[in-house]
């Protein structure tokens, strides 16, 4: 069996592989002043009016912020999340103080977006002794 070499990953990226980014922009509601909304924070679709927000447990996650955004109160972003792919869990951000537990990693699933832990793929480097 040859040697798994996972170590040469950059171990500071939010996607492992195959990232999917709509083709045209999607809207981040009410931002506020003096939040900065961090790459990689998990996002729920307002069905009220069709945009995302930070997810907050009440509806399903659908995307991922693909980079911070500096909010202004009242004013809505333009974004482009990925709404697909496979993301380094320890990346992976939702409402301050929350982890991710086993619930997000279900939502996680079934919207296409697909996690592994860096840290645990390099356990399984042949070369690390």
């Amino acid at each position: 069996m040859s040697n798994i070499v996972i170590t040469e990953n950059d171990t500071s990226t939010l996607v492992l592989k195959e990232a999917i980014k709509p083709t045209f922009a999607r809207v981040l509601k009410g931002t506020a002043t003096g939040t900065t909304y961090k790459k990689g924070t998990l996002l729920a679709l307002d069905t009220a009016d069709d945009k995302h927000t930070v997810y907050d447990g009440t509806n399903d996650i659908v995307a991922v912020l693909e980079a911070d955004v500096e909010g202004e109160t009242g004013v809505d972003k333009s974004i482009f999340p990925y709404v697909g792919g496979v993301f380094d869990l320890d990346k992976l951000v939702i409402q301050s103080g929350a982890s991710i537990g086993a619930a997000e990693e279900v939502l996680m699933q079934k919207a296409g977006l697909y996690f592994q832990r860096l840290t645990e793929l390099a356990k399984l480097d042949n070369n690390n002794g």
